[in-house]
């Protein structure tokens, strides 16, 4: 039986959790060979698509608070009522960690009377949280995304974040405010609470810094597999350059 989330069908995000992985893959190899010939190139390889962990293979999740009468919710939107938000409960794409978090910071939530930013009113505290998990050295970076109308209680949130009993280990906790009035997250300021600035990540040989508003590719598994591929390519590409030299 082909595992599904507690959330699916409710949740905004995963749509495909009742397709088992290897059919996934063999749709999307259909579909990219029919846009390659529907583009002219009936006679172009197809090679089979990358088979890759189906779960906790995202380093990167962004929650959102959400105000529900005199109740914070943090989670993600709804599949069908996209202005409204659900609280998660568990999340099988992102870290293994995901659920203990978001209780704690539920709980932290409630226990300092926040309110979540209203993003049509512009009114409020809470907007988002951010979990940022390396997957070959486990290490944890979380941000907790507010408007500036409130004060943080910083030692609560960073005395609360430290004492999960969690599989990987913090090493970065941050305060970011945003006072813009989109939706999306902007890091206008941000407030280093806990740590290192970075987390790093290994991919191979290759060490990377991972800041709280880095760009990096969300499969880390995957963008191993790419980088090696892009290797080979370039080896065989340099060869083909010395043949004809």
């Amino acid at each position: 039986m082909n595992r599904q989330c507690k959330h699916f069908g409710l949740c905004g995000g995963c749509l495909f959790q009742d397709v088992p992985y290897p059919q996934q893959l063999r749709n999307k190899e259909n579909s990219l060979k029919e846009l390659v010939e529907k583009s002219g190139f009936p006679a172009a390889e197809i090679k089979p698509i990358n088979f890759f962990p189906e779960w906790f293979y995202r380093n990167k999740m962004e929650f959102t608070f959400y105000q529900e009468g005199s109740r914070v919710i943090l989670g993600l939107h709804l599949r069908h009522r996209k202005r409204q938000v659900f609280d998660v409960e568990e999340c099988l794409i992102s870290s293994a960690d995901t659920a203990l978090i978001l209780e704690k910071v539920r709980d932290f939530a409630r226990r300092n009377n926040y309110c979540a930013y209203h993003k049509f009113h512009h009114r409020g505290f809470l907007r988002h949280l951010i979990i940022r998990e390396t997957k070959f050295t486990h290490q944890l970076m979380l941000g907790l995304v507010t408007s500036s109308e409130l004060n943080l209680n910083v030692d609560d949130f960073v005395s609360a974040m430290l004492a999960l009993p969690l599989r990987a280990k913090i090493h970065s906790l941050y305060w970011v405010i945003n006072d813009s009035q989109g939706d999306a997250v902007v890091f206008q300021k941000t407030k280093l609470l806990y740590g290192d600035s970075f987390i790093s990540e290994l991919l191979d040989n290759y060490s990377f810094r991972i800041y709280i508003d880095s760009f990096f590719q969300i499969n880390s598994v995957g963008v191993k597999a790419l980088y090696n591929n892009v290797s080979q390519y370039a080896l065989a590409l340099k060869e083909i350059g010395r043949a004809h030299v």
